[in-house]
C-alpha cells in the first residue's frame, strides 16, 4: 500500500491546486484515502 500512498500524494497536490483537498478532508480526513 506504500506505492499507492505515493500516487495519493501526487494526486493530493493536484487536488490542493483545485481546492478539492477541503472536500477530501471532510470525507476521509487524510485527503483522499477513502478513494483507494
Amino acid at each position: 500500500m506504500q506505492e499507492c500512498a505515493r500516487v495519493r500524494d501526487g494526486e493530493r497536490e493536484e487536488r490542493e491546486r483545485k481546492g478539492e483537498t477541503e472536500k477530501g478532508r471532510i470525507r476521509g480526513g487524510d485527503g483522499g484515502r477513502e478513494r483507494g
